[in-house]
């Protein structure tokens, strides 16, 4: 199965996430920033193509928060299990 073999670096952002992770310091919540303003980018183009118009830019920059905080869970989980 595929997800039985996702390796370090399998996520979007995982190593921006890991960097935050070890140790804050300003170039990496950058870094967390850009990934979030590209991703929600990426997001909202494909909610403006599939025909959404109210709150979009408010959607895509959630939705893009969402998996953020996904990202910074899961490797937060993969660190603590060691």
């Amino acid at each position: 199965m595929i997800v039985d073999e996702l390796e370090i670096g399998a996520l979007p952002s995982e190593e921006h996430a890991g960097e935050l992770v070890e140790h804050v310091c300003p170039k990496t919540v950058a870094q967390i920033v850009g990934d979030v303003l590209f991703r929600g980018t990426l997001i909202g183009a494909g909610m403006a193509a599939a025909g959404v118009r109210r709150h979009l830019i408010g959607g895509a920059l959630c939705g893009s928060l969402v998996v953020e905080a996904f990202v910074l869970s899961w490797v937060a989980a993969e660190r603590a299990r060691g």
